[in-house]
């Protein structure tokens, strides 16, 4: 027998001593997700920018970002929706080269009849009592004021009738902020009242992400929802991903992200070529005035909730309440999501309740190295699920042999010896599979056990080295059924 820490002694003695390698039993080591908010911070937050923060609420985000920052309605968001997984926010500086978008409200008078304005700016209203005979100019200064007091993401300015709202944050982000006015049935401009809506534009500029990545290059995070979809933005978020999936790092993590827009110009965003990466999850706000940032988050809540729960049961039907939905005449017709999931665009719909609920998560791969397609990486199932497989692999092993030699095959070693050989190691990944395949949550197809153990190969690489291919075959997911009546008369 070998002990680790027991010395040859010649006095009396009973000593023992514990042994937790074998304690792991025959449930998969618990994967407890963290998750990340990567949003701006204001200048007014006193928190260093390129840092992460570990936050239980959306107060001590706007304590540490800035009240009204899009890092606090983000946590707002995110925390609606999930209280459970452990959060970080990722807090960036505005680009001092960048611009802030802004938009225009502007009224036209007089009013002929009371009334109430409603202003909605990122989904979030702004009502306005209006007099009969008030002008546009008093509508303008009214709707300003109400606007700069009720804790948006804006600020406003009135002149002549006009409503000048100007985001509060540099960058291409602001223009993806939604105005509008009169969003719920019922609610209308008073009589004798005109309102006119600019889009928001003029934003330029996303901030650099490579400090914050570099400070926390040592951290796992498993979700990371984000609000940018700019090309730049996305590759290097997607490179640094990527390599925290790769085998010499092993922090892997998923993206969540949306994008704006109508059909085409999401369809056509999603076929970028420099999109195409399993490591982001995209869908599309399909006319939803819930901001990006807010967006994202609560979406991301939603993911890092039931992934950690089973990362293999699909996220169909999954309600995200904190996103307003589109409304009906702006959405996306079932052809049109349909293509957006051959687009690498993942896609929700309206359920009867009338709130978003996702339809089916998909990653942005589509192509592989030589530009054929690919449909490897095509749902996020298969990323939660290879994470969570992988996170048992990496703990099993090197708890149950972390200080052991390495012999060969068919060598009879004194028992007890911490000796271990390719055939031993075969065993666990065998016992890998199973645990897959038999303890909730399933995420191997525990059909194929003797496929897998027939494909599976186990054999030394020189002296220090064991080399593993393990073929497991992912349980997948209901996602359509087809059915062919064939009545009779």
């Amino acid at each position: 027998m070998n002990f680790d820490q027991i010395p040859n002694r010649r006095i009396p003695f009973v000593s023992i001593e514990l042994d937790n390698s074998q304690a792991q039993g025959q449930g998969a080591a618990l994967l407890k997700y963290s998750a990340l908010i990567i949003a701006q911070k204001l200048a007014a937050g006193p928190a260093a920018a390129n840092a992460v923060y570990r936050v239980t609420n959306a107060e001590q985000v706007a304590a540490l970002a800035g009240t009204n920052s899009m890092a606090h309605h983000a946590a707002q968001a995110w925390f609606s929706i999930n209280k459970t997984t452990p959060l970080w926010v990722g807090l960036v500086e505005d680009d001092a080269a960048g611009a802030q978008a802004t938009a225009t409200l502007t009224f036209t008078g007089p009013a002929t009849a009371a009334g109430v304005v409603s202003v909605y700016i990122g989904g979030r209203v702004v009502r306005v009592a209006v007099a009969a005979a008030d002008t546009a100019t008093t509508i303008a200064a009214a709707v300003a004021a109400a606007i700069n007091a009720a804790g948006l993401i804006v600020t406003a300015a009135a002149a002549l009738g006009v409503v000048t709202l100007t985001f509060r944050h540099k960058g291409l982000t602001g223009n993806d902020l939604d105005l509008r006015l009169n969003y719920f049935d019922g609610e209308a401009l008073p009589a004798g009242v005109g309102a006119t809506p600019t889009a928001f534009t003029g934003g330029t500029t996303a901030p650099s992400l490579a400090t914050l990545f570099a400070n926390i290059e040592e951290q796992r995070f498993h979700i990371v929802a984000h609000p940018y979809n700019d090309s730049l933005t996305m590759q290097v978020i997607n490179a640094e991903l990527l390599r925290r999936w790769g085998p010499t790092v092993q922090k892997a993590g998923q993206a969540i992200t949306v994008k704006p827009g109508s059909f085409a110009t999401v369809s056509t965003w999603g076929e970028t070529s420099a999109l195409n990466a399993p490591t982001t999850t995209a869908f599309p706000s399909d006319g939803s005035p819930t901001p990006p940032w807010e967006d994202a988050a609560a979406t991301a809540g939603v993911i890092a909730f039931h992934g950690e729960l089973d990362p293999a049961r699909p996220f169909q039907t999954l309600q995200v309440p904190w996103v307003k939905p589109g409304k009906p005449t702006v959405r996306f017709t079932p052809d049109e999501r349909d293509l957006l999931l051959y687009s690498g665009v993942a896609t929700r719909l309206v359920g009867s309740s009338d709130l978003v609920q996702i339809e089916r998560a998909i990653t942005m791969y589509r192509k592989n190295a030589s530009g054929g397609d690919d449909a490897s990486y095509l749902d996020l199932n298969t990323r939660l699920s290879l994470m969570y497989a992988i996170n048992d692999l990496l703990t099993v092993i090197p708890q149950k042999y972390p200080r052991h030699k390495l012999g060969n095959d068919g060598v009879a070693y004194p028992p007890g010896e911490p000796v271990v050989t390719p055939t031993t190691i075969a065993g666990e990944a065998l016992a890998w599979f199973d645990r897959m395949a038999s303890s909730s949550p399933v995420v191997f197809d525990p059909s194929t056990r003797e496929q897998f153990k027939r494909e599976l190969i186990s054999e030394r690489n020189g002296v220090n080295r064991v080399d593993l291919y393990v073929p497991p075959d992912l349980i997948n997911q209901l996602l359509q059924t087809a059915v062919k009546l064939g009545f009779r008369l």
